[in-house]
């Protein structure tokens, strides 16, 4: 897992947990000592893991490349479509990407 990935992680699960703190009320100090021991717990979980992250924005890109043009919604469904029917003999590529892109339902098609 590459160190921006948990940093990331880190982030959204601190900000969950500082939204979720209505029956108490967390400074920056206390915040940012919660978003220490997130981290390190998300580094010690992944310490002997390695999962490859594909991004929407990587829809975006190959998309991009060959002059398609989606919205969010449809490049997370995009996303999950690979995650669900991927070939894991064969991983996910850059090709795999602009497949599912192609092969994907669009309004109009």
């Amino acid at each position: 897992m590459y160190q921006h990935h948990l940093d990331e992680m880190a982030n959204v699960i601190t900000n969950k947990l500082a939204d979720a703190s209505e029956s108490f009320v967390l400074d920056n100090s206390m915040l940012f000592d919660l978003y220490k021991y997130v981290r390190a717990a998300l580094e010690e979980y992944w310490a002997d893991k390695m999962a490859l992250v594909w991004h929407i924005d990587d829809v975006f890109v190959k998309a991009g490349e060959l002059g398609i043009a989606l919205s969010n919604e449809e490049a997370k469904n995009i996303l999950g479509d690979i995650l669900d029917h991927h070939d894991c003999e064969m991983g996910v590529s850059w090709l795999t990407l602009g497949i599912a892109i192609q092969d994907y339902p669009r309004n109009g098609e």
